[in-house]
């Protein structure tokens, strides 16, 4: 299997440390020792994931200024979400204004210049994942950059989480990815899965059963993608915590949530292959 497709390119370079820059790409081969396959992952920055083989349980530009009107391609499941760009929501909480909070990602994810967003299957090319982004995406995540702004959190948490869920924009919402869990196995015939650490795990099973998924803005077929180990485990570089309390904050019961100056800095993940 081809790990490295499996990656989204979840941060602007500027945003990884260096060591994490210019990574050479993993092994493309289906087959393959459990050790080889742990190197790719290691190399790849994904380090704080697991995988496991079954049969031996070896656990091994200038700025533009921010849209206040729809676009020509905006469609109509999104104009919903659209109407509140540019007006602040004091219903969440935050003290920035959404139109603030946009520019913020115009800004971070695209340097300045946004480009129209990328359909895969209508152009055949290739473009950067942050592409791939709707209209609604684009517009929520603005909000949640606004949100951050006021609470003192590190921006980069938006960011990764923003590479995952463009990562699942330009998979056709996942659709083109199948379970790691289900189709892979190493030279010697075992199969082999991925589990989040006991961290993400946790965070995971919350976001799955807790009441703000019934309410929540953020997209609950990418919930459901971005909690499946055997799907995002290798590319996640998102924080789980992190992405319940934005769950939380902007559904029903978010009102009064307040992050109490957690999330200050961004870690890029790290950790080892267990054995």
């Amino acid at each position: 299997m081809d790990i490295a497709n499996r990656l989204p390119a979840a941060l602007p370079a500027s945003a990884r440390p260096a060591s994490h820059r210019a990574q050479s790409p993993a092994s493309n081969s289906r087959a393959g020792s459990v050790a080889t396959q742990a190197s790719n992952i290691v190399a790849a920055g994904v380090t704080h994931r697991s995988m496991t083989a079954s049969s031996a349980t070896a656990i091994g530009a200038p700025g533009t200024a921010p849209r206040t009107t729809p676009p020509a391609d905006t469609t109509r499941a999104d104009l919903d979400r659209y109407a509140s760009l540019g007006k602040t929501r004091h219903s969440h909480g935050t003290t920035q204004s959404a139109s603030a909070g946009y520019q913020t990602l115009v800004n971070r994810l695209y340097e300045g210049r946004e480009p129209p967003v990328r359909s895969f299957h209508a152009d055949g090319v290739d473009h950067h994942r942050y592409h791939y982004l709707n209209r609604a995406d684009r517009s929520f995540l603005g909000e949640v950059y606004a949100f951050v702004q006021a609470e003192g959190v590190d921006p980069r948490h938006v960011d990764a989480l923003a590479g995952v869920l463009a990562d699942y924009r330009y998979h056709d919402d996942g659709k083109m990815l199948h379970s790691f869990n289900t189709s892979s196995y190493d030279g010697d015939g075992r199969k082999l899965t991925v589990d989040f650490n006991e961290r993400d795990a946790a965070a995971a099973q919350r976001i799955r059963n807790g009441s703000a998924i019934h309410s929540t803005r953020v997209d609950r077929g990418f919930l459901h993608y971005l909690t499946d180990p055997g799907k995002s485990a290798l590319g996640n570089l998102s924080d789980l915590s992190f992405v319940e309390k934005i769950v939380q904050k902007f559904s029903n019961e978010g009102d009064s949530l307040s992050l109490h100056g957690a999330y200050t800095t961004y870690t890029f993940p790290e950790g080892g292959i267990k054995a």
